[in-house]
């Protein structure tokens, strides 16, 4: 009730709020073109580097959870306090899992 196109609007008529409104939009649009940024489909494709770094942290990740599974099929896994061997494996398993994207984030 107190904004300023409702002021505008009740002190000034309709056409005034509705050039108010249009020149703002302009103002707004011509800041942007000048502050603004855009991206490219080609800013969303990672590099050699940052790939290499993904692709050997995925294979890490890998060979943890394999290694996890051949401990489960050998019977050599601990079961952690409170929980049974299978949620032992899976917490471990996601543990592994959930610090991949860390690690090649960083």
């Amino acid at each position: 009730s107190g904004s300023l196109i409702h002021v505008i609007w009740e002190e000034v008529g309709p056409d005034a709020a509705r050039k108010f409104l249009g020149h703002t939009q302009w103002l707004v649009n011509y800041w942007l073109l000048q502050q603004g940024f855009s991206i490219g489909i080609g800013d969303t494709i990672a590099d050699a580097a940052t790939m290499e770094t993904i692709n050997e942290t995925i294979s890490k990740a890998k060979a943890e959870v394999n290694q996890l599974i051949q401990l489960a099929h050998q019977k050599a896994l601990e079961a952690e306090p409170g929980r049974t061997m299978m949620e032992s494996f899976e917490n471990r398993v996601n543990q592994v899992l959930n610090k991949a994207p860390d690690e090649a984030g960083s």
